[in-house]
């Protein structure tokens, strides 16, 4: 058989092919794991090379320290400070963008070879790790040096010991057809010369979170506030929170969980006490001397569903109410029927439906404000700059948050006294 050099070089020349193809990776033939590839090979690159760059990084990191420290200290220490650093943040950011379109030509270009051919990985790789990959590791080397500043501010300048305390704060953002809006809450840090630091130091641990159920082992437990009124355990909150509810639990500000039993209740005005048992030495609330008056700056202190740690949501009483109630007896319960609506411009109330044979409308005294409150603050305390007692939230009513004067409270609390010594 005559000898085929043509066939000969043609075997040699598959056979080569072949033994490329094996050398490629497995992912070199899919788009979007080439870009995959290169992008987080590119980016370990570019981690690796920081060492040959040390200097520079140092200088990075050193600036992202400092600036993330006085953003943190200009909150409260330097006010004034704020625009300036502002706009430092700004210009910082406005840099970084301006580093990342400085080389984006080069980037687009190094992905757009990768997802068309798999021919330059390893080129495309080394690229972005000079490009792409030298800006993420930047950005993230100084984001986290910017964190770690700013935390470093939060240790030093405000932590345990410090002049200043941090609160969740409720602040008004809006009004919404007559209603206030409020965002948040926001972890707002306050000197503690400021009155409202100060109101909820007062009151912080002698405010207590409630739960209860309605039947007994129930999975669904209620909710609310409450706040300490006498240092032997009496707790004021609201009729509401306690009405037809059993296994009523109190978790005070050390986190302590402690059962309450209910030992007053006045459906009319919407209040009841509580007694802890067998313990002493609770921080109670002092009840301010004077009434309240519309136009008083006021501060609600409430748990929060779904927020750690107390809230306030501070506004001004804005009338006082004389508000109608209707009481009906049925056996050994009181049904206690509010009104359906409230015209604040015309200080009326309106029910929806007339009044029925066997009950009874009685008149009683509310504060009507634009602090803040929702589903789940009922019963906690209302204060004034002096951290005292001026009213205990009830609920809401068109937009209008209504409050249960101090002396009302301090009524009820007077009759508790009277059913605990007569038993």
């Amino acid at each position: 058989m005559p000898f085929q050099p043509d066939k000969f070089d043609e075997d040699e020349h598959l056979f080569s092919q072949s033994l490329e193809q094996s050398k490629r990776p497995h992912y070199a033939d899919d788009k979007l794991s080439r870009e995959v590839y290169v992008i987080t090979a590119g980016t370990a690159d570019a981690c690796g090379a920081i060492r040959q760059r040390l200097p520079e990084v140092a200088v990075e990191v050193a600036a992202s320290v400092a600036t993330g420290f006085a953003l943190r200290a200009a909150e409260a220490k330097l006010p004034w400070l704020r625009p300036g650093l502002a706009i430092g943040a700004v210009a910082l950011t406005a840099s970084a963008i301006k580093d990342l379109v400085k080389p984006a030509g080069e980037i687009a270009s190094t992905l757009s070879d990768t997802w068309r051919s798999a021919d330059n990985l390893e080129g495309n790789r080394a690229k972005f790790a000079g490009t792409g990959g030298k800006f993420l590791v930047d950005v993230a080397v100084t984001t986290t040096a910017g964190l770690a500043g700013s935390a470093l501010a939060n240790r030093t300048l405000f932590g345990a010991g410090s002049n200043y305390v941090r609160i969740n704060t409720y602040e008004p953002a809006s009004t919404y057809v007559g209603e206030p809006y409020f965002r948040g809450p926001r972890a707002r840090l306050y000197n503690l010369q400021e009155p409202d630091a100060a109101s909820f130091l007062a009151a912080r641990e002698s405010s207590v979170f409630l739960t209860s159920n309605k039947i007994p082992g129930g999975q669904h437990r209620y909710s609310a506030n409450g706040f300490f009124a006498s240092e032997d355990g009496l707790i004021v909150t609201n009729n509401h929170v306690v009405a037809g509810k059993i296994e009523i639990s109190a978790k005070d500000y050390s986190g302590t969980i402690r059962k309450a039993r209910v030992v007053a209740m006045n459906g009319a005005e919407d209040l009841a006490v509580l007694k802890i048992e067998s313990e002493q030495g609770f921080k109670p609330l002092r009840f301010a001397k004077e009434a309240a008056q519309p136009g008083d700056r006021v501060l609600p202190v409430s748990h929060q569903y779904a927020v750690k740690g107390l809230t306030i949501g501070p506004g001004r009483i804005e009338s006082i109410e004389q508000m109608p109630i209707r009481v009906k007896t049925e056996g050994t319960s009181v049904k206690v029927t509010d009104p359906a609506s409230y015209n604040a411009s015309e200080h009326t109330f309106k029910f929806s439906s007339e009044l029925q044979p066997g009950t009874n409308q009685v008149i009683s005294e509310r504060f009507f404000g634009n602090y803040f409150s929702k589903p789940g603050a009922s019963g906690s305390p209302l204060l004034n700059s002096q951290g005292e007692v001026v009213a205990v939230l009830s609920g809401g009513m068109d937009g209008k948050n209504y409050a249960i004067p101090a002396k009302a409270i301090e009524e009820i609390l007077a009759n508790a006294r009277k059913l605990m010594a007569s038993k």
